[in-house]
């Protein structure tokens, strides 16, 4: 049910701003979020084979579904992970691959290091 809603929506977006230059937009790609890593299989290749058909793009990276996201919304912990202040503690990170799609989305923008 979300996937299909998500899909409508991106469709509209490619077909009616992006693809007909009538906005700012330069692109749209998809990101799937709560993977079970245990559980990615065939399915997903081939969803991700009908979104192409669509004309729309999946990034490389996915998010796993993890429970530290949980546990910061129960109580207060430290180090907190998720936070638009302070960099994500190093051992955190780990297996959260947030900097394989960090990564990935500057490549995706054209952001060059400096």
């Amino acid at each position: 049910m979300v996937l299909q809603s998500t899909l409508e929506f991106a469709g509209i977006i490619n077909d009616r701003i992006i693809s007909t230059r009538k906005g700012k937009l330069q692109g749209l790609y998809l990101l799937w979020n709560m993977v079970d890593a245990r559980e990615k299989s065939d399915l997903y290749n081939v969803y991700e084979d009908g979104i192409g058909e669509l004309g729309l793009s999946v990034m490389k990276n996915f998010l796993p579904d993890t429970k530290r996201y949980r546990h910061e919304m129960s109580e207060m912990i430290a180090p907190i992970f998720r936070c638009t202040l302070f960099p994500v503690d190093k051992r955190l990170i780990r297996g959260s691959k947030l900097n394989l799609l960090a990564d990935e989305i500057e490549e995706l923008i054209n952001i060059k290091q400096k």
